[in-house]
């Protein structure tokens, strides 16, 4: 009863719309036979942008060090970008936006009246394509939806708690610990893997959230940081670690994509990321150990975790049509706008090459030279005249608003 219902902005007619903005992916790009490689997904909890080395290193006069000493070294053989963004602010806000290309708009996607809406979810694109599907995550079953979530964008098996064999491994709040359960998700990935089918796998960590456990084990290894938070950082990534020590010799390693993503950032401890870009800046990286995949990574475009599922669709040569607000990363094709957008309580921010404006009540509120003005000190709407791009950035703004509401509405988040 209690559930939000939008209201139609109406900026454009039906036609209109359609043509200055489309969540429909025609993917005619992609012609000949799909490479069917594995995909694995870790979702990683609260892991900011902020928390790396690899993307920091310019802070402190090339001093700062970060807590993720493994995933800075798998970033230095990744696919990655200097601007990569989570679509909204909570745990729930990830899935929609990673596997069924929808960002939350106001309040998380799952809390709306449209949340029993048709999804075309990129678990059940590769099902339909002969993969194996499931989702991995240590805290009870019942968690935040994540196991009616995932059953509703296609994933065939769920693994919580419930499923997992040694409870003594609970953290005591929340979930298993990450290290322990990393192991289990390389030991089911083996399992999964032994048919020789292809398959899309995502984990969950849980580790680095609040409050932010770690072993009693590990209290004198992972101290630096003056709070909790870094040190359940550097847990996570040593777990992580344990993880690819588990399967790096698999057969089916080096056939597979491996996507890395925050579910969204942590608190801020530095003041250059307490702003409306910092608390949105998230690593996501590709990862393709067997180096099959030799695209053409441009760092400096922007990423944002609805462009997870088209980037993967490309990369796997899928040609068939689907829905999302996101983009393939990689595309270069004439066409292709390099665009971010979220939205933080009502306040959307649609970012294009180096120009990012902010609308609320439909209207437009700022503009920033992001780039420029990390710290998004310096609004430039009273010099709006100056942006020859604004125009475009306003009707692409407007155009996702309506899209997004009025398909929520009809029930019409499917390409077909």
């Amino acid at each position: 009863i209690e559930k939000n219902d939008y209201k139609d902005p109406q900026f454009f007619n039906p036609e209109e719309v359609e043509a200055i903005f489309s969540p429909v992916k025609k993917n005619s790009a992609h012609q000949g036979e799909m490479r069917k490689l594995n995909v694995v997904v870790f979702l990683l909890e609260s892991f900011s942008m902020e928390y790396t080395g690899f993307f920091n290193k310019d802070k402190d006069g090339g001093r700062y060090q970060g807590y993720t000493p493994f995933l800075d070294s798998l970033l230095t053989q990744s696919y990655s970008f200097e601007y990569s963004f989570a679509n909204g602010a909570r745990s729930v806000d990830c899935m929609p936006a990673a596997f069924a290309g929808i960002p939350r708009y106001i309040n998380p996607y799952c809390y709306y009246i449209y949340s029993n809406n048709t999804l075309q979810g990129l678990p059940q694109m590769l099902r339909n394509e002969g993969y194996k599907t499931a989702f991995f995550h240590g805290a009870p079953n019942t968690t935040l939806g994540f196991k009616g979530f995932s059953n509703t964008v296609g994933f065939e098996k769920y693994y919580g708690m419930d499923e997992y064999p040694d409870k003594d491994d609970f953290d005591g709040t929340w979930a298993i610990f990450d290290e322990p359960y990393l192991k289990y998700f390389a030991k089911q990935s083996k399992e999964i893997a032994s048919d020789g089918k292809p398959f899309l796998l995502t984990v969950f960590t849980a580790s680095s959230h609040e409050p932010f456990p770690i072993p009693d084990k590990y209290k004198n290894t992972f101290t630096r940081g003056d709070i909790p938070m870094p040190r359940s950082i550097s847990y996570s990534d040593n777990a992580i670690k344990q993880y690819f020590e588990e399967v790096k010799n698999e057969p089916w390693f080096k056939n597979t994509i491996f996507v890395f993503t925050a579910d969204h950032c942590g608190v801020a401890h530095r003041d250059d990321y307490n702003n409306d870009i910092g608390r949105f800046l998230i690593p996501i990286f590709f990862y393709t150990p067997g180096g099959q995949l030799p695209v053409k990574c441009d760092s400096t475009r922007l990423m944002q975790q609805t462009d997870i599922t088209p980037t993967v669709l490309g990369l796997l040569n899928y040609s068939k049509p689907y829905f999302s607000f996101g983009k393939d990363v990689f595309d270069e094709s004439p066409s292709y706008v390099n665009y971010v957008f979220n939205d933080r309580n009502g306040t959307s921010m649609y970012y294009l090459d180096d120009l990012m404006i902010e609308y609320r009540n439909n209207s437009l509120i700022g503009i920033y030279e992001f780039r420029k003005d990390f710290s998004l000190k310096n609004n430039l709407i009273d010099k709006k005249d100056k942006f020859q791009q604004l125009p475009y950035m306003q009707r692409q703004m407007e155009a996702i608003l309506q899209q997004y509401i009025t398909r929520m509405k009809k029930n019409k988040l499917t390409a077909h």
